[in-house]
Order: C-alpha cells, then sequence, then structure tokens
C-alpha cells in the first residue's frame, strides 16, 4: 500500500458520517481485493473496481477534500481505515 492509497482511503471515508466509515471501509478494501483477484485472473482491469489498489476502488466512491493537516478528524479517519485492514490482514 502507498501513501496515495491511505490518503484516498481517508477523503472516503471523510465524506461519509462517522458512524458509516467502518463500513464504508471495508467495502473499498473489499472492492480493491475483488478488483485485484480479477486482474490477476484474467489479466485485465475490473471494469467497476479498477486495478486491485485502494487507491483505483475509492474511485467509486464519493471523496472529500483532504485537509491541509492531519487535524482529528483525519487521523480519526485514517485510525478507522487502518484498523479495517489489519481485521482484514491487508498486506
Amino acid at each position: 500500500m502507498m501513501p496515495s492509497d491511505l490518503d484516498m482511503a481517508v477523503r472516503v471515508l471523510l465524506a461519509v458520517p462517522a458512524d458509516q466509515r467502518r463500513s464504508t471501509a471495508w467495502r473499498l478494501v473489499a472492492r480493491a481485493r475483488i478488483a485485484d483477484a480479477f486482474r490477476r485472473q484474467s489479466g485485465r482491469i475490473h471494469h467497476e473496481f479498477g486495478t486491485g489498489t485502494i487507491l483505483a476502488s475509492a474511485m467509486g466512491f464519493a471523496r472529500a477534500d483532504l485537509p491541509d493537516t492531519c487535524d482529528g478528524r483525519y487521523r480519526s479517519a485514517l485510525a478507522v481505515f487502518l484498523e479495517v485492514c489489519r481485521v482484514m490482514n491487508v498486506p
């Protein structure tokens, strides 16, 4: 995972209410996994979920602008995403 994936995940999570962030993070990661498996099997990009990266998966979600600093909202959204990645064993 690249820093750009983390920023994009945070943008997706900041675009939804705080109580929906965990489920949104799960969907974001699940879609990336589906796309990655499809790409590995077929050699093609998934028509809806992209290339298998978090960055590509995020294109299917609303995205907020990043704050100018890593404020409390940013850190909270990042923490949710990282926890979901830990639970889902994302490398």
